[in-house]
């Protein structure tokens, strides 16, 4: 699965989207910013923002 986006869920907070390389299929997971063992990194999430 590659990361290929993210947006802001109004309830869920932050929300990547990712697709499977393989066969295209896509999924949404909700970011572990705030998890104490294994925090997803904030700025690689933003790194994912489109460049104009």
């Amino acid at each position: 699965m590659r990361a290929q986006g993210y947006y802001r869920h109004k309830k869920k907070g932050l929300m990547l989207r990712f697709t499977c390389e393989k066969c295209g299929e896509q999924k949404v997971n909700k970011a572990a910013l705030d998890d104490p063992e294994c925090a997803d990194n904030y700025d690689l999430i933003l790194s994912l923002t489109p460049k104009s």
